[in-house]
């Protein structure tokens, strides 16, 4: 049974109609299991205050910092609408009900996941929710990852590049290359279109 992880970039909050767009969006995805995983936005960009005003360790700003978008997560499943993952359900993909749409608090997955893979993130602020959300999508396991994004599709370019062009961290690559699927969506557009980008890495040719 295929699931898709959709990443909402923390950008994208600001938008009026952010629940309408994300609906359009999901209607369009081919997968039986549809999972939003929050960017941080604003509320990550708290933590980056306390990171500074108060000497917090990068450790202490990294699990904050996931900690706050949870936040996000519960404003997605009010917009959209749709249910928050339990930690349980975070946790066992079988339990999940294949009808409904879900949003992820990443702390119930994260944390727990951390703890059991030698391969997950550092704790630094370099890794943003992209490599969270694709780590998350190995680990899970999901088919597709989709990043929600603010900026085009950069169609054609590696991961790599796009690192380069400062459209997603620096450790995005090493994880994206082990997805099946990566597909992008500038939300901005007047007309929201999915555009599959990554292959196991791979650029997908158009």
């Amino acid at each position: 049974m295929r699931t898709a992880i959709l990443k909402v970039g923390g950008s994208l909050f600001d938008l009026r109609d952010l629940g309408p767009r994300l609906q359009r969006v999901l209607s369009h995805i081919d997968a039986e299991r549809k999972v939003l995983f929050p960017g941080g936005g604003e509320a990550a960009d708290i933590v980056r205050h306390w990171h500074q005003e108060h000497g917090l360790s990068d450790e202490q700003s990294h699990w904050l910092a996931i900690h706050a978008t949870g936040m996000n997560a519960n404003l997605l499943s009010v917009i959209v609408p749709c249910r928050i993952l339990s930690r349980r359900e975070a946790l066992e993909i079988k339990g999940l009900n294949d009808s409904e749409i879900w949003a992820m608090a990443p702390w119930h997955f994260i944390f727990n996941a951390d703890q059991a893979y030698s391969d997950a993130p550092p704790h630094v602020w370099d890794v943003t929710s992209d490599t969270l959300a694709a780590w998350t999508a190995i680990r899970w396991p999901a088919e597709e990852l989709l990043l929600l994004k603010s900026v085009p599709c950069p169609v054609g370019r590696t991961a790599t590049e796009a690192v380069q062009a400062g459209l997603v961290d620096p450790y995005f690559p090493g994880y994206a290359g082990r997805l099946p699927r990566v597909s992008w969506c500038c939300l901005r557009d007047d007309e929201p279109t999915v555009v599959p980008w990554l292959e196991h890495g791979i650029c997908v040719s158009r």
